[in-house]
This record gives C-alpha cells, structure tokens and sequence, in this order.
C-alpha cells in the first residue's frame, strides 16, 4: 500500500502537474513540499499538520480525479466507436447503393434471402433513437425485440 507521499506523487505525474502547480493547489509552498520527494538522507517525511493536509487533499482530489479519468476514458470509447459506427454507414450506403441500382431483380432477391429483414428495422429505429436522448430511453423501455443476425435466418419474414 503507497504512503500518503507516495499518492500525492503518483496524482502529481498522473495529473502532469509540476511541484509548484501541486504546492499551489494544496495552498502550501513550494519550498515545503520539494524535499518530501527527494529520496533518500536530503528528503523528509511532513510533520502531523500536512500529513493531516496532504490526506484530505487527496480525500477531495483523487475521487474528482478518478471521475476526470472514467469520463476521459469513456469519451474515448465512444469516440471510437462513433467513427467506426460512421465508416459502417458510409459502407453500408456504398453496398445498398449497388444493390438499388442494379436493375435485375434476382440480385435484390439474393438480398432478400440473405437479410432477416426485421433485423434491419430494429437497427434503423435504434440509430433514429440514439440522435435524441429522451426518445431514446423512452424507445428503450418499449423496444424488447432482440437482434437476430446471422442467426435469424434470410427468408426476409418476420420468425418471432
């Protein structure tokens, strides 16, 4: 388990802060904390009074810190997701195209039989319902249809 030094350094490099950034937000100076992460003989341990300061600095910082990095992940995640969800659209419209102007029936008939069809009306309202939030939770808590794919079979009719 990491000392209360040992977590204050390990906030100060994951949030990118410098000693004097650090010593400013604890309202301490700078000249005070330096020598508590100097290792060895020329550094020191604080006494009581910011060891109790350095405590509920942390007590306060490290679940905002925390919140900073999940939300910070999560934007990430779904940045990612959101692009690849954009490429798959603008692939899918590229082979839906073909298939719309393809003037032989039989070739949107090969279509037919490989598409479970309500899979793709399921997949339509869910994009349609995800652009707003309210009509999206008000379509989740209506919506149990549960998604076949490759599973559903190709016949093009609905199989509940």
């Amino acid at each position: 388990m990491l000392n209360p030094i040992e977590k204050l350094e390990a906030f100060r490099s994951k949030n990118g802060l410098s000693k004097g950034q650090l010593a400013q937000m604890m309202g301490i100076p700078v000249k005070t904390i330096e020598p508590w992460f100097c290792p060895g003989p020329s550094g020191y341990i604080p006494g009581k009074k910011n060891l109790r300061r350095i405590q509920d600095f942390l007590a306060d910082k490290l679940p905002e810190a925390v919140r900073r990095a999940e939300t910070t992940e999560l934007e990430r995640e779904a940045e990612r997701r959101s692009e690849k969800i954009k490429y798959l659209l603008l692939l899918l419209e590229d082979e839906l195209r073909w298939f719309k102007d393809t003037p032989q029936k039989e070739a949107r008939q090969v279509l037919r039989r490989q598409i479970y069809f309500n899979d793709v009306g399921y997949i339509s309202s869910l994009l349609g319902m995800l652009g707003d939030e309210e009509m999206f939770q008000r379509w989740k808590t209506l919506t149990n249809y549960r998604f076949k794919g490759l599973r559903g079979g190709g016949d093009g009719k609905s199989k509940n």
